[in-house]
């Protein structure tokens, strides 16, 4: 039987505990939000250098794992209590509370050291990144919780997109552009869109069960029964409202600014993704089918 040596007792531990911090951070959707402050610098119509892209791409991982870690923070008392959360590393003390604390709060200073080693620092860029921060962490603390309006916390996560876009922007020129605006907003509304509704109505029945009141159920969206759900009309008209303005600030982008092939490629595909997302979720009308439809963002 081969021995096991030192080195391996020593890093097996490590790594274990590694993979379950990815795991608060929710690794596997990390791409989307990676892409962010790339896709930002690019609308600009300007190439970008490797240390650009590895050094913007490692600042939207650092944003996807603080917004994420604190999610799970923050909603700990409840998915203690959710079967399909179970397995969590938190639930199941694989990871502490402090330790989750520690892995969230330290995305910021690993962010802000990138900026300044990678890429060009601006008061303007430093300025778009603490407001992401900011608008990421007033949507976690206040989404499903506190005085302030729910539509305001889904805003909130949406800002923070937005933001991370701009961020990306600034790191490639000193003046904001109309046109980086407008895909960083084109962007925000699409998260806005899938983030407030199929993630609202994935906890439905835990929130109301919990009596704590998210976006979906401050809308007016409402279990029935064990396994149905109840959708208000007006939950169709905000989406396809948003889904209009989507559509609106892409069509202006792409006749008046000519974006890139890859932008236009990737904001087609979000678009037509969080369309046929939507409209499935929307004519779900049972609870567990909606689980298994794996719904979007958190």
């Amino acid at each position: 039987m081969q021995k096991t040596t030192g080195t391996s007792t020593i890093f097996s531990p490590l790594v274990r505990k590694t993979i379950n911090l990815f795991s608060v951070g929710r690794i596997s959707g990390a791409p989307l939000t990676i892409s962010v402050p790339i896709l930002g610098a690019l609308s600009l119509g300007q190439s970008l250098t490797s240390t650009d892209i590895l050094g913007l791409g490692s600042i939207g991982l650092c944003a996807h794992l603080f917004g994420f870690s604190l999610n799970d923070i923050i909603d700990y008392p409840i998915d203690c209590t959710v079967p399909y959360r179970k397995s969590h590393p938190l639930v199941t003390k694989r990871i502490s509370m402090k330790e989750a604390w520690i892995f969230a709060v330290m995305q910021i200073p690993i962010a802000i050291g990138i900026y300044i080693i990678a890429l060009d620092v601006s008061r303007t860029g430093a300025f778009l990144m603490l407001l992401s921060i900011a608008t990421s962490a007033i949507y976690n603390l206040w989404s499903k919780r506190g005085k302030i309006p729910r539509y305001f916390a889904e805003l909130s996560l949406a800002l923070s997109i937005g933001f991370l876009c701009c961020f990306g922007a600034a790191t490639q020129s000193t003046i904001i552009s109309l046109q980086s605006v407008l895909f960083s907003l084109t962007l925000a509304i699409l998260l806005f869109l899938l983030n407030s509704v199929p993630s609202g109505l994935k906890d439905i029945k835990t929130d109301e069960n919990f009596n704590v009141e998210s976006f979906v159920i401050a809308s007016g969206c409402r279990m029935v029964g064990d396994d149905g759900i109840f959708i208000p009309k007006k939950i169709w008209w905000f989406v396809f409202s948003l889904q209009f303005i989507v559509i609106l600030c892409f069509v202006i982008l792409g006749s008046h600014y000519h974006p890139s092939w890859f932008v236009v490629i990737l904001t087609s595909a979000l678009l037509l993704f969080s369309t046929l997302h939507l409209r499935l979720i929307l004519t779900i009308s049972s609870f567990e089918a909606l689980q298994r439809s794996s719904p979007m963002l958190v």
